[in-house]
């Protein structure tokens, strides 16, 4: 399962998702379709959901890691 995840989530599709995520939202601010309250109270959400994707790649990063360094 790591190995299926590690090969998909190359640093060009990385790269590829955080400006598509960053465009939508810059969008959807400009359009009116979410007002700064509203991303302000998301903030709690989006705090979750980062500290869940700093654990994966921290879990990838130590599955990397030479027997030999540790």
């Amino acid at each position: 399962m790591i190995e299926k995840i590690k090969a998909w989530f190359t640093p060009a599709r990385r790269k590829a998702i955080y400006v598509f995520g960053g465009a939508i939202g810059v969008f959807m601010l400009a359009v009116g379709f979410v007002s700064p309250l509203t991303v302000s109270k998301a903030v709690d959400i989006l705090t979750t959901i980062s500290g869940f994707v700093m654990a994966l790649t921290n879990l990838l990063a130590a599955l990397n890691v030479p027997k030999t360094d540790v």
